[in-house]
């Protein structure tokens, strides 16, 4: 299961994308879901696997529905099927969807 489906059973989620840094060094572009007290709730990796996240917190609902609107894109900052609503709201100085906050590492 991958961030976006956990935001189905959770109403009080908000979905994180963004970079993550990996214990090995790499980098690499990832979405994660955020609690609603703002942990980060990763399916992917565990927290020995991954060091940091950093990123941004998109909103919930405008998430999903951004979703719906991009045929099951769950990305926003890597849009394929949406990139010019994203660039254009970049472009403006905006961005794409409302966002939530900050998310924090859970603890090891």
């Amino acid at each position: 299961m991958n961030a976006a489906c956990l935001l189905l059973y959770h109403d009080d989620w908000n979905f994180g994308e963004g970079y993550v840094l990996g214990a090995n060094g790499e980098v690499a572009m990832h979405g994660w879901a955020v609690t609603a007290e703002g942990d980060v709730v990763d399916p992917t990796f565990q927290p020995p696997e991954v060091t940091e996240y950093y990123g941004v917190v998109f909103q919930r609902e405008p998430y999903l529905k951004w979703v719906g609107d991009c045929r099951g894109d769950a990305d926003v900052l890597w849009s394929f099927r949406c990139f010019e609503r994203k660039d254009a709201a970049l472009k403006r100085g905006e961005p794409p969807l409302p966002l939530a906050g900050s998310a924090r590492m859970p603890s090891q």
